[in-house]
C-alpha cells in the first residue's frame, strides 16, 4: 500500500509524508492449498493480530504527523491537522488484492477516524493487475530485468 499526506501551504516545515507499507500479518499458507498470489485473494486471509497491528500503524501515524500536540514540528499543515476532512490531502493506493485492500482501509480507519471524516470513505485507488509495476512488479513478470533477478536470487 502506498500512501501520501500533502499540505499546500509553502511555508510548512514538512509538506509531503509518503508511506510505502506491506499488509499486516495474514494466515499461514499450507503447501496442499490451491489459494495462491495471482487470485483475487492474493494468498491468506489477514489475521485479527495482523489488523489491529496495521490499525496502530495509523493511530501513530496520526500522532505523529497530523496532532498538534504530540507531532510539534513534525506536523503537516492543513485541514487534515485542523481535526478536519480534506480529501485532497491524503491519497491512497494499494494492489487489488483482498488482503492489501483490507490493511489499506484498516489503517486508514486509524489515521483518519470515521468522525474526523464524517463517515464518509477515503477511496483507494488500485490499477488493474497488469498496470501494477509499482506495487507488484515482481508478479507474473511485469518487469523482466526484477524477474530474471528474482529468478537469479532463487537458483542461487
Amino acid at each position: 500500500m502506498a500512501l501520501a499526506l500533502s499540505s499546500a501551504v509553502p511555508y510548512s516545515t514538512l509538506q509531503q509524508l509518503v508511506l510505502i507499507s506491506r499488509h499486516g500479518e495474514r494466515e499461514r499458507l499450507f503447501k496442499h492449498q490451491n489459494l495462491t498470489e495471482s487470485g483475487p485473494e492474493g494468498g491468506p486471509s489477514l489475521t485479527v493480530a495482523g489488523l489491529k497491528h496495521i490499525s496502530s500503524v495509523g493511530v501513530a501515524l496520526r500522532a505523529r504527523y497530523l496532532t498538534p500536540e504530540t507531532c510539534g514540528s513534525r506536523c503537516l499543515v492543513g485541514e487534515l491537522r485542523r481535526g478536519r476532512w480534506a480529501a485532497h490531502e491524503l491519497y491512497a493506493e494499494s494492489s487489488g488484492l483482498a488482503r492489501t485492500l483490507g490493511t489499506a482501509e484498516v489503517m486508514l480507519r486509524g489515521l483518519v477516524p470515521l468522525a474526523v471524516r464524517g463517515g464518509l470513505p477515503i477511496p483507494v485507488y488500485s490499477p488493474p493487475d497488469a498496470d501494477d509495476f509499482v506495487l507488484r512488479g515482481y508478479a507474473g513478470g511485469k518487469c523482466p530485468m526484477l524477474t530474471a533477478r528474482i529468478a537469479e536470487f532463487r537458483a542461487s
